[in-house]
C-alpha cells in the first residue's frame, strides 16, 4: 500500500515569518484536533503546515522537518499507538536529527507519557528520550487517576516565567482529567503546575521547557483544546510559541529573517556574516545555546568571517550590535 502523506498549506492571518509544522498525531477524538488548527489559524503563526499521522500511514522525515523553526507535535489524549513512538524509547532518528540540528519541538498532550509507559511512577535515564531531548526525570501522577477522581481545576504559571504568558489555565469543564505530572531535570524550566493551592495534586508539573546546547524541547502534559474559551486557546498557542522561539539567556527572538546574512549554515570550520555597509565597525558576537558569549569581533565593510572548528558541536546564535534579532547557526 503507497504511503501517501497529507500536508495542507493555510493561509497567513499574520505576520509572522517562522515556518511552523502542526503534526497531527490523534486518531481519537478528533474534534480536539479540529479545535487546534482552528485556534492555530487565528494566531500570528497562522501560515503553517499541516501533517496528519494517521491518514498518511507515517511520521515526517528529518530533511522534511529541518525546514521548520517550529515543529508541534499534537496527541490531544491519545494515549495508544502514537506515531511520536513509532521507534521506542530512544526516539524517532528522524525526529532526533531535526531537534539535535537546532529545530525546536513543543510535544503536546495528556497521555502521550501514558502511550509509551503506561502508568505513572516511572523512573527515566540516560538513553531514553524523554530523559535526554526533553528534560525529564519521571513521570509522576495523572489528575483524576491519582486525585480521588477529582481532576485539576486549574493550571498555574510558574514564578519566574514570563509576564506575557497567560498566568493560569482553566478548562471548558470543571476539571481536566489525566493531566500529567512530572519530575523535570534540575537544569530544565517548569512554566505550569497544577492548582490551585489545596488541590491534591497542587504543585504537580504539567508543563516544562528543556533547552541545551542539543536540544530545545517545550512540552505540555495535557491538551489545549480543552482551554475554557477561544481567546485564551489563542492567548495560550501565540504565546507559547513566541516563548519557543526566544532566546531566553540574550533576551532576543531568534527568527528565521535576521536582517543579515549568516552562511554556510551549518557550518564545520568557518562562518560567514555579511550586513549593509552602514553597520561597518560595529560589533559581532557568538553565542551558545546558554547564552555565553564565544567569539566577537569587528565588522569591516559590513562583512566578517567567524572561526568556529574549536567549538563543540551545537547550536549556536549571532547578533550585531544596532540590530535586533540575531541569526540561529549549527555547528557540526
Amino acid at each position: 500500500m503507497k504511503r501517501l502523506c497529507f500536508l495542507f498549506a493555510f493561509a497567513a492571518f499574520g505576520a509572522s515569518a517562522q515556518n511552523v509544522l502542526f503534526i497531527d498525531d490523534n486518531d481519537n477524538i478528533t474534534d480536539n484536533s479540529d479545535t487546534m488548527v482552528a485556534t492555530l489559524v487565528l494566531t500570528d503563526y497562522a501560515d503553517f503546515d499541516y501533517w496528519n499521522v494517521a491518514d498518511s500511514s507515517a511520521t515526517p522525515g528529518s530533511d522534511f522537518l529541518e525546514e521548520y523553526d517550529v515543529v508541534i507535535w499534537y496527541a490531544s489524549t491519545d494515549g495508544f499507538e502514537l506515531g511520536f513512538w513509532n521507534a521506542g524509547e530512544e526516539g524517532d532518528s528522524e525526529l532526533l536529527t531535526y531537534v539535535t540540528g537546532g529545530g525546536r519541538l513543543w510535544v503536546v498532550g495528556a497521555d502521550i507519557l501514558y502511550a509509551q509507559y503506561a502508568s505513572v511512577g516511572t523512573a527515566f535515564e540516560a538513553g531514553d528520550f524523554v530523559y535526554d531531548y526533553m528534560g525529564l526525570e519521571s513521570y509522576d501522577s495523572q489528575s483524576y487517576g491519582n486525585d480521588g477522581n477529582l481532576g485539576v481545576a486549574e493550571l498555574d504559571k510558574v514564578s519566574g516565567m514570563p509576564g506575557y504568558l497567560p498566568s493560569d489555565l482553566a478548562w471548558i469543564f470543571p476539571t481536566a482529567w489525566w493531566v500529567d505530572a512530572v519530575t523535570p531535570l534540575g537544569s530544565s524550566s517548569v512554566m505550569y503546575e497544577m492548582g490551585p493551592a489545596g488541590y491534591t495534586l497542587a504543585g504537580g508539573i504539567s508543563m516544562t521547557h528543556y533547552r541545551t546546547s542539543t536540544t530545545n524541547v517545550m512540552s505540555s502534559f495535557f491538551d489545549p483544546a480543552l482551554i475554557d474559551t477561544r481567546p485564551h486557546r489563542i492567548e495560550f498557542l501565540e504565546k507559547s510559541i513566541f516563548y519557543l522561539l526566544q532566546d531566553p539567556a540574550l533576551g532576543i527572538a531568534e527568527t528565521s529573517t535576521a536582517p543579515f546574512s549568516v552562511y554556510p549554515n551549518p557550518a564545520k570550520e568557518q562562518l560567514c556574516l555579511s550586513v549593509s555597509e552602514q553597520y561597518d565597525g560595529q560589533q559581532w558576537e557568538l553565542f551558545s545555546a546558554e547564552g555565553v558569549s564565544v567569539s566577537k569581533g569587528i565588522l569591516e565593510n559590513g562583512k566578517a568571517s567567524l572561526a568556529i572548528s574549536s567549538l563543540a558541536p551545537g547550536m549556536y546564535f549571532v547578533k550585531i550590535a544596532g540590530l535586533e534579532g540575531a541569526a540561529k547557526v549549527v555547528k557540526e
